[in-house]
């Protein structure tokens, strides 16, 4: 049933992108049908457990088939459901390349579990959410009450348990497919087939983003949202082309959906919309770009408010919504005084960042001030080593002072937007911070621990901030460089060195450079550790200590709760010591047992924390329980019962408690 499902995830994304615009192409279709059609699958489960409804297979295939009814009749109407033509499917190096890299991918996602903390965090809240038809059924299995901002992550978990199926992991080889197909498609519009191509590979061999192809729900979902909706906002204003902001904007609202921290950099395309609002005197060249992301804030807000009133991101939510609301009626305010804005916005660029810097040293002091530069140089530093190197692609930047006197108004906005997020990002954050794990190192310490723990950088905060403005820029990049417009000799020249087809070409050493380090840090490691696990069962995989490219930080949390398992019967409940500091002997990070890992391993055991203010409910009161302690801890009330048996790791037991 999995597979009938699929269909209908993919037909449906297909059918509502021609809702939106009648004149897409078929590739470009073809390549947003699983993002749009997966986002659509993950909005009903979420809707219907909101509802309290229990969503069963059939059921869900016959609303699914329902769905694609509605579709259908919508485009029908659009005259574009018809609009088919047959994509003509190239066979070249590059495409041969690319295929050997999505091989790969698939035959990691089939053979290694889920071992990312993030990835095994949203399997198991989306089978707990599912199987207890409870969208807030977390909050009876741990003692984290505020699990909202990721959903769409949740959800696709949920979708994939909701068949039984085990097979959730190859939505990344989904995902890597889709992004590399959209890209070339997006970046045909600008360049002719050889130039999308030599573009494109700086993409596909990219390792942060091959790598994410088997790394279960981590950023490239969010990624590929946001740039399609980046580049579909660019189009619209290229081409003259209101319509198409619709479809930037829910494929925004999709970002969200994803991880909605983006809605904060949604307002960079929306500020520099209203500067082309001005311009054209015509508010709705905002309204349609805020209308999807308008409409998901507000729904998010009242879900925030019913499922979440006392927490403090509530407020932020409701906040958000407010303001969208209120820019709603900055265009036609603006357009009132046209004149002075556009007189007065060079002077507002420029004391802006005058202004943050003169503001953290007044508020916060000159101590704090220099401890903000501090974290702000380390986070720059990781963020250069994450992104530079896991994108040699970004090298590519060096050019635009050759190109950038020829730049039209919006390319000028989108380079100060995508360079000033992409090197600068941390001064935003830098003033919530209150430490950073790498602050106290040379910054040739922080060189030389990135080279000797690829995975452990990779997977921080950073990725996410690649995958949100790396595609985009390599795209603008590709179409500055190669595309047709006038040029001086010197960018002539250029362009004729990175198009060329000598060995000499430079982009082909970033291309050989990017498969040199998925290679060394990511293939070789992966197949020898595979080499060394082939015929063994996948929780010996989960109690290893993983391939070096992503360590395994709780195979300890794994080895307990596979001796827990082992001891106790499915409906127990198992009391747990509080799970920071729990393993003590470890060095952070290690010195703690992964709360969702430990849930994923022993479900459906209720499992409490001790220490933790958790909440029992009654109804659990006549189930067998169990307490698990370790020599030492202060609580530790298997001391003195008889029925206490060891765990066989380290110096942790078990005992049935009365």
């Amino acid at each position: 049933m999995i597979l009938i499902s699929l269909c209908f995830t993919l037909i449906s994304g297909y059918l509502l992108s021609a809702v939106f615009s009648r004149d897409l192409p078929t590739t470009e279709r073809l390549s947003l049908a699983f993002p749009i059609g997966i986002a659509l699958t993950s909005w009903s489960i979420w809707i219907a457990l909101c509802l309290k409804i229990s969503v069963h297979p059939i059921s869900f295939l016959t609303f699914q088939a329902f769905l694609l009814f509605v579709l259908f009749k919508l485009s029908s109407k659009r005259g574009s459901s018809v609009a088919w033509s047959q994509p003509k499917l190239v066979f070249n190096g590059a495409t041969l390349l690319i295929g050997f890299l999505i091989l790969p991918s698939i035959v990691f996602n089939i053979f290694y579990p889920v071992l990312t903390p993030d990835g095994i965090y949203y399997k198991a809240l989306g089978h707990v959410t599912l199987q207890e038809s409870d969208i807030m059924a977390f909050r009876d299995r741990t003692f984290v009450k505020d699990q909202n901002r990721t959903l769409g992550f949740h959800m696709i978990s949920s979708y994939w348990s909701l068949f039984g199926s085990s097979l959730h992991k190859l939505t990344q080889t989904f995902l890597y497919i889709s992004f590399i197909s959209i890209f070339y498609s997006l970046i045909r519009r600008f360049l002719n087939q050889k130039h999308a191509f030599i573009i494109l590979l700086l993409l596909a061999t990219s390792p942060m983003v091959w790598w994410h192809s088997f790394l279960y729900l981590n950023n490239l979902q969010a990624g590929l949202y946001f740039f399609t909706a980046n580049t579909y906002w660019f189009i619209a204003y290229r081409d003259k082309r209101r319509d198409m902001l619709f479809l930037a904007s829910f494929l925004f609202m999709c970002a969200q959906w994803t991880r909605y921290e983006l809605t904060v950099l949604f307002f960079v395309p929306l500020v520099i919309s209203i500067y082309f609002s001005i311009k054209e005197n015509d508010p709705k060249w905002v309204w349609n770009l805020l209308s999807f992301p308008l409409f998901f804030s507000g729904v998010w807000a009242i879900y925030s408010l019913i499922y979440y009133p006392d927490q403090r991101h509530t407020f932020k939510f409701v906040f958000l919504f407010g303001i969208f609301v209120l820019f709603t009626f900055v265009p036609n305010i603006a357009i009132r005084f046209k004149s002075l804005l556009f007189r007065s916005w060079p002077a507002l660029l420029f004391f802006v960042p005058i202004l943050y810097f003169l503001g953290i040293f007044i508020v916060f002091g000159p101590e704090k001030a220099i401890v903000i530069s501090e974290i702000t140089w380390a986070k720059v530093i990781n963020n250069t080593l994450c992104q530079s190197v896991w994108g040699l692609g970004i090298l590519l930047t060096l050019v635009i002072p050759f190109y950038y006197s020829e730049f039209d108004h919006l390319e000028k906005a989108i380079i100060f937007n995508f360079l000033g997020i992409f090197l600068g990002f941390a001064l935003l954050f830098s003033v919530f911070v209150k430490g950073h794990p790498m602050m106290d190192q040379s910054t040739w310490q922080r060189i030389l621990f990135f080279i000797q723990n690829p995975g452990q950088i990779a997977v921080r905060t950073s990725s996410r901030e690649f995958f949100i403005l790396f595609p985009t820029l390599l795209l603008f990049l590709g179409t500055i460089i190669l595309g047709e417009r006038k040029r001086s000799s010197k960018q002539i020249a250029i362009t004729n060195r990175l198009s060329s087809t000598s060995i000499a070409n430079p982009i082909r050493f970033l291309v050989l450079g990017n498969l040199a380090i998925i290679s060394i840090f990511f293939l070789s490691p992966r197949v020898d550790f595979m080499s060394k696990y082939w015929s063994r069962p996948s929780v010996d995989i989960l109690t290893s200590t993983g391939p070096k490219d992503i360590h395994n930080l709780y195979s300890d949390t794994y080895l307990i709760a596979r001796a827990v398992a082992k001891e106790t019967p499915v409906n127990s409940a198992i009391y747990f010591p509080n799970p920071f500091g729990a393993l003590a002997f470890k060095k952070k990070p290690y010195d703690s047992i992964g709360v969702f890992m430990a849930m994923d391993a022993l479900y459906p055991r209720h499992i409490f924390w001790q220490g933790t203010q958790q909440k029992i409910p009654q109804d659990l009161e006549s189930r067998p329980k169990f307490q698990v302690a370790f020599d030492g801890w202060e609580h530790d009330r298997c001391k003195d019962n008889i029925s206490k048996k060891p765990l066989g790791h380290h110096n942790w037991q078990i005992c049935k408690l009365d």
